[in-house]
């Protein structure tokens, strides 16, 4: 009996450490706020701005802010674990900023930021490719829902009717892939690294490309000579230096001093953010357009769900 009392002891001390605070709830608003602001800043950004310098800046104002953390750890790093940061610099940061951007050349902000909210889903599956995790049932049947919404999103127009395939939404979702597959890596592969440090070297690895494509762009004169540049440099440099690193710090100070399904839950914030933001900024949504949304939510929901 003692042993029994214990034990609930322990658990009850656990949860109680578990529960999330006040100021938790705040860092879970900011974050929202900051990720979903995300596709906001990036259509203020295309205004100016081809979708290529779009993304070259955003990862080029994070590789600027992160660049003296990664110099000042860089030897911390085992020798086997560069490729795996490699590739979550390419995956995780580096590929998504023009998929983002080239989707928004077409698609409203709001809808980006729904299709967005499929990264957890991909994640599962490429775990479960990849790393030979087990689906169950509950688990399959959110990633059925959560698709079906999307697939039908794809398909609906401007007009909240269904026509034609809008294929800027692959963009998207090959943005979520993108970021599914290195979660994964993160996962499996580089928990031992902290992850402002972690986030720095990914950075660092491809900053330097970003820096490329823009010296061979029209950035320098669209900055000195067209009206608007300045703002949405701004816009963008914001979205580049708050949306990586100071985001994710928050992400992962949530996760260690609540859990992870209290941070998850940034999931399904996200896309009310970004949908507010685009309503605000003049963009239409149908009827069909929200039953899409709230499918995929729902599907999402069901597939993190804990039993």
């Amino acid at each position: 009996m003692e042993t029994k009392s214990k034990k609930k002891t322990a658990i009850s001390n656990e949860a109680l450490e578990d529960a999330p605070k006040p100021i938790h709830w705040l860092m879970l608003v900011g974050l929202s706020l900051v990720w979903g602001s995300s596709f906001i800043l990036i259509k203020q950004g295309l205004e100016v701005f081809s979708f290529m310098e779009v993304g070259a800046i955003r990862v080029v104002s994070a590789f600027l802010v992160l660049l003296p953390v990664a110099l000042a750890n860089f030897k911390k790093v085992p020798k086997e674990k560069w490729k795996f940061i490699v590739a979550m610099g390419i995956l995780g940061n580096f590929i998504p900023a023009f998929l983002f951007a080239k989707a928004q050349t077409q698609l409203p902000s709001s809808i980006t930021g729904v299709l967005n909210a499929l990264t957890p889903l991909f994640t599962f599956i490429v775990g479960i490719i990849a790393f030979k995790q087990v689906m169950k049932t509950r688990q399959l049947t959110g990633l059925i829902i959560a698709f079906l919404g999307s697939a039908t999103l794809i398909f609906v127009n401007s007009e909240g009717k269904i026509g034609g395939i809008n294929y800027f939404a692959f963009f998207v979702i090959g943005a979520a892939m993108c970021y599914a597959t290195s979660t994964n890596l993160i996962k499996r592969h580089l928990t031992s690294i902290r992850s402002l440090h972690l986030t720095s070297f990914a950075i660092s690895i491809v900053g330097p490309f970003g820096v490329f494509i823009l010296y061979n762009s029209e950035f320098t004169d669209k900055v000195l000579y067209t009206e608007g540049a300045l703002r949405a440099l701004f816009y963008l440099s914001l979205l580049g230096i708050l949306g990586t690193s100071v985001a994710l710090v928050m992400f992962n100070k949530m996760i260690q001093s609540t859990s992870a399904v209290f941070a998850a839950s940034v999931t399904y914030l996200i896309p009310i953010v970004a949908i507010s933001w685009g309503v605000f900024d003049g963009e239409i949504l149908m009827p069909l357009h929200y039953i899409c949304i709230i499918t995929i939510l729902i599907g999402v929901f069901i597939t993190n769900r804990k039993n």
